[in-house]
Parts: structure tokens; sequence; C-alpha cells
């Protein structure tokens, strides 16, 4: 629905605020990803892949039917090696690295903690 429009050049997404914003809109990520996954989980929400390129769908469909499913150590450590060898992100040197550390494990594993912190809340 709607019109595009091309960019003949490059966009540039420079954003100066510090780490502090990054972390706290993390947090909010992904506590919206724990719930998403809880929803998920309950068969709450379905998983919607209509008027999504291919290569959304597979990633979708790959988060539900396999990424969730594995062991939370097993999780991040796959994103991380995904990333930085496959992806080549070892390329971006010392800041890239850390950049990538703290979106592949530390917010994986915060998501994981809501997670948790549902199940013990949660037991029956």
């Amino acid at each position: 629905k709607g019109t595009t429009k091309s960019c003949k050049s490059s966009l540039i997404h420079k954003d100066f605020k510090g780490i502090k914003p990054l972390i706290i809109k993390w947090n909010e990520y992904a506590y919206r990803s724990a719930n998403e996954i809880i929803d998920w989980e309950n068969k709450n929400i379905t998983i919607e892949t209509e008027g999504l390129a291919n290569i959304s769908k597979f990633r979708r469909l790959i988060k539900y039917k396999v990424f969730i499913h594995l062991p939370i150590n097993v999780r991040s450590q796959l994103l991380f090696y995904y990333y930085y060898y496959l992806r080549l992100g070892f390329l971006d040197g010392e800041k890239g690295r850390l950049f990538l550390f703290l979106q592949t494990y530390w917010y994986r594993y915060l998501i994981d903690a809501y997670l948790l912190e549902y199940e013990y809340h949660n037991k029956k």
C-alpha cells in the first residue's frame, strides 16, 4: 500500500546519543520480545508472515521454530559466531566487536532473563 521512492545515494545513520540510551532501548525491546515469545508459546498469537519478504519470512520462522528451542547459552553463541565470522563482523574492529557482543550476548541474555522470570513467577 502506498508509494515508495528510491534514494540515489546511501543513507548513513549516525546516532551519537551514547550507550545509556541504547541500553534503555534494548531493555524495552527485550521485554517486548520476551512477551511476544510467551504469547506465542501460550498460543495467544500466531506467526504472521503475510506480506513479508522471503528473507523476513525465513528469519521469523527460524526464530519461532528453531532458535527459541535451543539452550540459552547456545542461542547467543550461535548469533555471535554467525555475525562475527560468517557475516564478517570481525572487519568492524574493536568497536564493532563490542557492539556485536552487547547485541548478541547481553541483549539476548536479557530476553532469556525475562523469560526465566516469567517461568519462575508462573510455575504451576
